[in-house]
């Protein structure tokens, strides 16, 4: 598990928008969500305004489920991933057990909360890294500190319990990291 706390010169920065039962964290450009691959200099960056937020969570909303199926689609036509690419009743059987977690995911959507960061990509389009996290159960205290630094960490409750995604402004499109 890892939690990176805040410089505390950009904790006054950070702002907090509520969305439709969700806590959202938009952190300042300055700062570096650790384990993400963004390191200083790396990417330019910029600060999301809370009216872009709002003004893209229907978008979000609207895609959340399809870049999750898209995303395990992906994983599944590539032989990294499993050993070897899936095909057939494998396949079927592989999609059927993700779409359980998928569907529940969705009808959730709501009460998730998010984590934002602002970066250009290569052709000069704002991008919104986004972590979403189910605090439904919070088995490492992690909800107080939503605000405080990125969340971050793999296996167990971390592996069901967030989703890091990307989401271009310019072509309103949602895409898992």
């Amino acid at each position: 598990m890892f939690w990176m706390q805040i410089d505390s010169t950009l904790a006054d920065s950070v702002e907090v928008v509520f969305l439709d039962g969700a806590r959202s964290v938009i952190f300042p450009a300055s700062y570096s969500p650790p384990y993400t691959g963004f390191q200083p200099g790396d990417v330019e960056r910029f600060t999301p305004l809370p009216e872009l937020i709002r003004s893209v969570e229907p978008d979000i909303k609207d895609q959340f489920k399809h870049a999750l199926i898209e995303s395990i689609e992906r994983q599944m036509n590539d032989p990294t991933m499993y050993g070897k690419r899936l095909v057939g009743e494998e396949r079927d059987q592989e999609l059927a057990r993700h779409r359980k977690g998928i569907e529940r995911d969705s009808k959730r959507f709501h009460t998730w909360d998010r984590q934002y960061v602002g970066y250009f990509n290569e052709q000069g389009e704002q991008m919104l890294l986004i972590q979403f996290v189910d605090f439904n159960e919070d088995p490492h205290r992690l909800h107080a500190h939503l605000g405080e630094g990125w969340i971050s960490g793999w296996r167990g409750w971390f592996d069901s319990n967030t989703s890091c995604m990307t989401f271009n402004v310019k072509q309103k499109q949602l895409g898992v990291y």
